[in-house]
């Protein structure tokens, strides 16, 4: 009974040890208030998922340094919900471009590989925004082997509860529970 898991999902007693890349664009940049809202994102991230499994999971969740925010040299639009590529491109090769740019772009000294999860976070702006679990065999990075990623991007950027879905796919093996009845 349950929902069926793939291989490496987490079960039972589990310590995960989360780390946030943040990123901005040539237009947007990630400011002091988006790193205020995705620090106080993890926390209740973290008191979530220790609260609702009753103490059996405990997470470390740290975010990226400001001095270490990734510039991409593109302008928001250029990736957003609405750009035609999610219309063209069922595989979501942008998505593992975006990440893969990310992770490699980030100058920071931390041994990224041996997070549980890296999740990366745009600044908060105004445009349909959406999370992505990364692909479940990971990255081949110039930072090592990612695991398990996620990305957010726009207006629900630093919005906990997506955090909190797109771990539940990254670590648990959790399908979408939900469709998107065709439009009318």
């Amino acid at each position: 009974i349950g929902f069926p898991r793939p291989a490496g999902a987490l079960l039972g007693e589990q310590n995960i040890s989360l780390f946030v890349i943040p990123y901005s664009y040539t237009d947007i940049p990630f400011t002091k208030q988006d790193y205020e809202n995705s620090t106080n994102e993890l926390e209740q991230v973290k008191k979530f998922i220790e609260t609702n499994s009753y103490g059996k999971v405990k997470v470390t969740a740290q975010i990226a340094a400001e001095s270490n925010v990734v510039n991409l040299p593109i302008k928001s639009n250029d990736f957003t919900y609405s750009n035609q590529f999610f219309a063209e491109n069922a595989n979501f090769q942008a998505v593992d471009d975006m990440i893969l740019k990310i992770i490699n772009g980030y100058k920071g000294s931390e041994n990224l590989s041996s997070f549980t999860v890296v999740g990366m976070v745009s600044p908060s702006f105004p445009a349909y925004g959406l999370g992505f679990s990364g692909k479940p065999e990971g990255y081949e990075t110039s930072k090592g082997k990612i695991n398990k990623t996620y990305l957010k991007f726009g207006e629900v950027a630093q919005v906990p509860t997506l955090t909190f879905h797109e771990l539940n796919h990254s670590l648990f093996g959790l399908p979408d529970l939900y469709n998107h009845p065709a439009a009318t």
